[in-house]
């Protein structure tokens, strides 16, 4: 009879570490899950000739939901291009908090996706200030009640 209980309880501790172990690993997994929105320039730095997206993108793994964005320090910043009679064209320069993704905000990025804002023009086109700075707020929310801020800083040519 001792030989048994003493089984028991040596299976019974192994259970309970393997739970507790299970629950700790679960635990550590559902704090790094989370949504990261974050600005990035599309495109290759090195091919001067094309028009490059600034897009909101979401690498995280679960969902960003109300997504917002506050400028610190503006910076001018061109519109995505859109048709105009059938070609594309209708660009314009403005000041990012111009913008429809500052004024309104997004409603949702999908994890891995993507959220078209402006873009940058081909370098061949000269202006005498095209060295822009900003310098911004983003804020957005993991629909777990989670809410997180990140500040984000780009320097490009506008």
């Amino acid at each position: 009879m001792s030989f048994v209980s003493v089984l028991l309880n040596a299976l019974l501790t192994g259970a309970i570490l393997y739970h507790a172990k299970q629950t700790r690993e679960l635990a550590r997994a559902s704090r790094l899950r989370r949504p990261h929105v974050f600005l990035a320039i599309k495109g290759d730095a090195d091919d001067g000739t094309k028009r490059r997206p600034v897009v909101l993108r979401n690498g995280g793994d679960l969902p960003a939901r109300d997504v917002t964005v506050r400028v610190v320090r503006d910076a001018l910043i061109w519109t995505v291009p859109r048709r105009v009679d059938g070609r594309v064209g209708g660009e314009e320069r403005v000041p990012f908090s111009a913008l429809d993704v500052v004024r309104y905000g997004v409603i949702g990025i999908p994890p891995g996706g993507e959220h078209p804002i402006a873009c940058l023009t081909p370098a061949g086109r000269w202006m005498p200030d095209r060295a822009q700075t900003l310098e911004c707020t983003i804020t957005y929310e993991d629909g777990e009640g989670g809410r997180y801020t990140e500040s984000v800083g780009l320097e490009y040519l506008a």
